[in-house]
């Protein structure tokens, strides 16, 4: 399959822009994949809701994580079953071990101070709580 099935049962209001953009999306909803293999997914086995990814690569493993934000190239590539996770900038939470299943990580390694501001301030508007 190299493109998001619109006929699994489930998997409503999915967004997928992309060579194979969320093509392994087998019953999650909500997502958005823009980029090549944006929120492909595990083979046969991505169920996670409420993801976005923008960037080829971005979130390549989710299977079953869910509400994950991916902004940059191979973003989250480390996810699969993790949520409330937030990358910002190459490589972001891509070789991260915790990353894997762990929840409500936040990496921007490439980001200036102002950009690492501008994120930060912006989740803490929208309710995101932060652990420092």
């Amino acid at each position: 399959d190299d493109t998001l099935d619109v006929t699994v049962a489930g998997a409503n209001g999915n967004t997928a822009i992309g060579y194979r953009a969320a093509s392994q999306l087998t019953s999650g909803a909500l997502n958005t994949g823009v980029g090549s293999l944006a929120l492909k997914g595990a083979v046969g086995a991505f169920t996670g809701g409420s993801n976005t990814a923008v960037g080829a690569n971005a979130g390549l493993q989710v299977s079953s994580g869910g509400s994950n934000s991916f902004f940059g190239k191979a973003t989250g590539g480390a996810v699969t079953t993790g949520s409330f996770n937030v990358a910002v900038g190459l490589d972001a939470l891509a070789n991260t071990a915790q990353a894997s299943s762990g929840d409500n990580n936040i990496e921007m390694p490439r980001c200036s101070v102002p950009v690492r501001l501008l994120v930060l301030i912006t989740l803490a508007l929208v309710g995101i709580r932060l652990v420092v």
